[in-house]
């Protein structure tokens, strides 16, 4: 069974799977596949099948989604 990431600051503390990223923000894996892919998440492609995500690149990314929400509620 693998260990999942409490929604605490240890989350940010190394780089993450994106699986270990939809997770914790309760998102499908491909959704956070098609942010990479779209240039909205960046992500560190160690082989084909192999991808961790910064946590610097998830802070960037999450305060990038919060802008945009309270840019649309305007």
């Amino acid at each position: 069974m693998q260990k999942t990431a409490r929604k605490t600051n240890d989350f940010y503390e190394q780089p993450r799977t994106l699986e270990e990223v939809a997770q914790y923000f309760g998102l499908s894996s491909r959704f956070i596949r098609q942010q990479v892919y779209d240039g909205h998440l960046r992500a560190l492609k160690l082989s084909h099948t192999v991808v961790r995500i910064r946590p610097e690149d998830i802070r960037e990314w999450e305060e990038g989604a919060k802008t945009t929400k309270e840019t649309k509620s305007q």
